[in-house]
């Protein structure tokens, strides 16, 4: 993603200024919103249900991608 659009801020759950490792899905959506980041994820079985739950509270998240398990990255980054 960085080679196609180096302006963007990536950042990494359990790095600096980030939520750390093993933090709860619903707290990491929350950090999303807060800070104003897109999450990609490849949690398909509980992210789903949390995200509902969360926007289910009147609150947001600016973008939300699942990635596709049948894909390699790169693969779902063109995509």
């Amino acid at each position: 993603m960085r080679l196609k659009q180096p302006e963007l801020s990536i950042l990494v759950i359990g790095e600096p200024l980030t939520p750390s490792k093993g933090t709860k899905d619903p707290e990491i959506l929350y950090w999303c919103e807060e800070y104003d980041y897109i999450l990609v994820t490849n949690n398909r079985r509980s992210m789903p249900v949390h995200l509902k739950d969360h926007l289910d509270t009147n609150q947001h998240i600016p973008v939300i991608f699942i990635l596709n398990p049948q894909l390699t990255i790169g693969q779902n980054i063109e995509e």
